[in-house]
């Protein structure tokens, strides 16, 4: 254990969790949602840097719950994008940072995810 304290969670629960339920997220953990569309399932993972600092990258998952068979089923995977940059990282080594990220991933789901996981929540739309 290093000691570092952990502002993205609680900061995550404050300000993204209240965001993802108003589009029908739950929360699994506050570092990951899940948004279930019949046999559609959404799920957004906020990951820590493995390079310690405090930063944050948000990856979606979209695929299809069928059972396991050869050749069927696809997922979609990717980063929430940030700036010129589709690899986006946000900071959250304090308090204040983290918040500040955070109301900005919100700004940027609306912009690039909300849409995407609206067009793929039915299987017409995958």
């Amino acid at each position: 254990m290093t000691g570092t304290k952990d502002h993205l969670g609680p900061s995550s629960k404050r300000i993204l969790r209240p965001y993802l339920e108003r589009h029908g997220f739950r929360m699994l953990t506050p570092k990951k949602y899940l948004r279930l569309c019949g046999k559609i399932a959404q799920y957004v993972d906020l990951q820590k840097s493995s390079f310690g600092g405090g930063d944050f990258a948000l990856n979606y998952f979209i695929f299809i719950l069928v059972p396991p068979r050869k050749y069927i089923g696809s997922i979609l995977v990717a980063r929430l994008p940030r700036g010129m940059s589709g690899d986006g990282w946000w900071a959250s080594k304090t308090a204040e940072l983290a918040e500040e990220s955070l109301i900005d991933v919100v700004r940027a789901f609306d912009e690039h995810w909300i849409p995407i996981f609206n067009r793929t929540s039915s299987l017409e739309g995958y």
